[in-house]
C-alpha cells in the first residue's frame, strides 16, 4: 500500500504521477494524491498500453484527469481492465465549474476492450467516465456520485455496455447548489472538435440495469458539428430495465 504524493512537485504537461506504456503491465496497492497534471497515464500517442491491469489504485486530487488512457493523436489502441478502483476530487482547474471542462476522472481517447468493473467515481469536476472515439468499453457495477458533469459520457464511442451500475448523487454541495443535484447518468453524443471528419458516429450502446438517484436525468442524446459537411450519427442505443428515482430536470 503504497502513497504517491505528488504536493510540490510540477508534473510535465499532459503527463501523470505514473506515465507508462507496454504490455502486460500491473498496477495495484497504491493511492496517487496531488498531482498538478494527471494521476495516471497509460499510452502515449507513440505507444500502446495493451494488457494492462489497474487494481485497488486510488487517485485523489489532480488538475486535470484524473486516469487518462491513450491519446488523441493516436491511430493506436489501449486495453486496459480496472478493477475495484477509486478516483476522487479530480479536474480541479474546472472547480465551481469557472474554467471550463477539460478534465474527466476516467479519460477513454482511442481506447479498446476496456473493462472498468466495480470502481467508485465521485465528486470530480467533470465527467465520471467519458469515452472518446473508443470501443468495446464495459462499465459495470460501479457507484458514480456526485459530479460536476454526467456520469458516463459516450462521444463518438461504439460498442459501450453500462450495466448493474448506481448513479446518485448524494446532497446537495458545493458542486450543486441547494435544488440542483447531479448532473445527468449517460450522456451520448457525436461532438465535432475539428472540421475535417465527415461522419461521427456513437452506437450499439447498451444501457441496462442501472440505478439513477436524485439526478437530472438518467439518458441525454445530442449532437454538435463545427462542419455542415459533417453527419452525426446516433443509432442502436439500447435503454432497458434501469431504475429511476427523484429525476429533477423538469422541476422549476
Amino acid at each position: 500500500d503504497v502513497i504517491l504524493d505528488a504536493s510540490g512537485i510540477d508534473v510535465p504537461n499532459g503527463q501523470g504521477v505514473i506515465s507508462t506504456s507496454g504490455s502486460g503491465i500491473e498496477i495495484r496497492n497504491l493511492r496517487i494524491v496531488n498531482s498538478s497534471q494527471f494521476g495516471l497515464r497509460l499510452g502515449s500517442a507513440q505507444n500502446r498500453s495493451t494488457n494492462v491491469l489497474v487494481t485497488d489504485v486510488t487517485v485523489d486530487s489532480t488538475f486535470s484527469h484524473g486516469i487518462l488512457i491513450g491519446d488523441a493523436s493516436s491511430p493506436l489502441a489501449d486495453t486496459v481492465t480496472l478493477i475495484g478502483c477509486r478516483i476522487t476530487n479530480t479536474n480541479q482547474m474546472n472547480v465551481r465549474g469557472s474554467t471550463g471542462q477539460f478534465g474527466s476522472a476516467l479519460k477513454l481517447f482511442g481506447a479498446r476492450d476496456v473493462n472498468v468493473v466495480k470502481c467508485r467515481i465521485g465528486r470530480n469536476w467533470g465527467e465520471a467516465v467519458c469515452i472518446n472515439n473508443s470501443s468495446r468499453v464495459r462499465v459495470r457495477e460501479c457507484t458514480i456520485y456526485d459530479n460536476w458533469a454526467p456520469g458516463v459520457y459516450c462521444d463518438v464511442g461504439s460498442n459501450v455496455i453500462i450495466r448493474d451500475n448506481v448513479f446518485r448523487s448524494d446532497r446537495d454541495t458545493t458542486m450543486f447548489p441547494i435544488g440542483r443535484r447531479g448532473m445527468v447518468g449517460v450522456l451520448i453524443s457525436t461532438e465535432g472538435w475539428a472540421g475535417s471528419p465527415t461522419d461521427l458516429r456513437s452506437g450499439d450502446i447498451d444501457i441496462v440495469n442501472n440505478v439513477f438517484i436524485n439526478m437530472a436525468g438518467c439518458l441525454d442524446v445530442w449532437e454538435g458539428s463545427v462542419s455542415f459537411v459533417q453527419r452525426q450519427i446516433i443509432e442502436n442505443v439500447r435503454f432497458a430495465h434501469n431504475t429511476c428515482i427523484g429525476m429533477w430536470t423538469t422541476k422549476e
